[in-house]
């Protein structure tokens, strides 16, 4: 018995929590495989700031970035106390499934991480080495263990988010196994609209993660002087936010598109025991895949950590920045 249930909770990892590390993944193996080059601007120093004015705007730039991770960790912290609240209403046996889940996804993810960044280094140098390189450049000899914790923590809240997403979205599909047929449809109603909530609570998420990281990037341009340097700082720092960006919208939806499957599966099958199929699929079309407003609020939360960080740029353009 107990045995069955591990092997079905691995099962259920594999099929509707894992996927939302997949985008990670594919986005660390793509810019390994693929020719981007780990790009080393060819400065002497000289075109940045020095003495006082330098350590003045780097002290700046450190306590916007400080304060823009506290409050990401805080969304983070808040949106996977929001899953483990909504998985305390599940029954015994779900709710212990999925707090499992989650607890076991967490180190999990932390470990694929891990691994990508040893095995697939690219990434990590375009991402973290290149940043410090500058920073170094500009004599801002910041100590490689608190950048790499100010990297880092962020990260681990918004995996924290992440697992508890993906473990709270699986339970869904459960809930629904045995048969409801007296109040299926409010039943199944409230199944897509807990998703609906889910998805959009970890959309704000990752509009925070993908804002944080944008900063993150942006951290040598102010201590830049010579116009050059600081337009190749901000293109580069926009090209990743701008990929890292495609990934969170990525990660986003295949946290939910498996157990959203998983339902219009459900939903199939019950169409086949109704006795009016027509008005089935009608309250299927109507009330559940095709409300404009519904797809119009997905759609906006789906692309929100995608658009975030070049409309960030846009602005600041706009505002003469």
């Amino acid at each position: 018995m107990a045995t069955a249930r591990a092997r079905s909770g691995v099962e259920v990892w594999l099929r509707l929590v894992f996927p939302a590390a997949v985008p990670f993944l594919v986005g660390v193996l793509s810019v390994h495989v693929l020719p981007v080059p780990v790009v080393s601007l060819a400065a002497t120093g000289t075109e940045f700031l020095t003495g006082d004015a330098a350590d003045v705007v780097h002290t700046g730039g450190l306590l916007t970035y400080l304060s823009l991770v506290l409050f990401h960790l805080t969304v983070c912290a808040a949106a996977g106390l929001y899953y483990l609240w909504q998985m305390q209403s599940l029954p015994d046996r779900l709710r212990r499934r999925s707090m499992w889940l989650a607890a076991a996804s967490l180190p999990l993810f932390m470990l694929v991480l891990g691994v990508a960044y040893v095995l697939l280094p690219t990434s990590a140098a375009l991402s973290f080495s290149n940043v410090r390189q500058l920073l170094n450049l500009a004599n801002q000899h910041v100590d490689e263990t608190l950048l790499l914790m100010l990297t880092f923590v962020p990260i681990f809240g918004g995996l924290f988010a992440v697992a508890c997403a993906a473990a709270k979205a699986s339970s869904v599909e459960a809930e629904l196994a045995e048969p409801m047929e007296s109040k299926w449809r409010d039943a199944f109603a409230k199944r897509v609209q807990v998703l609906q909530r889910g998805f959009y609570v970890l959309s704000a998420v990752l509009v925070t993660s993908t804002v944080t990281v944008s900063l993150f990037f942006h951290l040598p341009v102010e201590l830049a002087v010579d116009d050059g340097v600081k337009q190749a700082i901000n293109a580069y720092a926009g090209g990743l936010t701008v990929f890292w960006g495609t990934i969170f919208t990525l990660t986003l939806l295949a946290t939910f598109a498996p157990s959203a499957l998983a339902l219009v599966r459900i939903a199939q099958r019950h169409e086949g025991m109704v006795k009016s199929r027509a008005e089935f699929r009608g309250w299927l079309r109507d009330q559940i895949y095709i409300s404009a407003p519904k797809q119009l609020r997905t759609v906006a939360a789906l692309l929100a950590p995608l658009i975030v960080g070049p409309l960030g740029n846009l602005l600041e353009k706009a505002a003469g920045g």
